[in-house]
């Protein structure tokens, strides 16, 4: 049977939720390890807003 599917409102709330927490905890960590993903997190969001189309779709041969 299929669950019914979260609202988009849903999703993006938990998003925001979800990259709140993991930023207070990078902030709570001590020197390197704080810095290492604080870094680690601002790359991975800048690739993302440069990821502006869709993902292709697989096509079978």
């Amino acid at each position: 049977m299929k669950e019914p599917r979260t609202p988009p409102e849903d999703v993006a709330k938990n998003a925001a939720t979800a990259a709140s927490q993991l930023d207070a905890k990078v902030a709570s960590l001590a020197h390197w390890r704080g810095q290492t993903l604080a870094s680690v997190r601002a790359l991975i969001r800048a690739a993302m807003a440069l990821n502006t189309s869709p993902t292709p779709k697989r096509t079978t041969t």
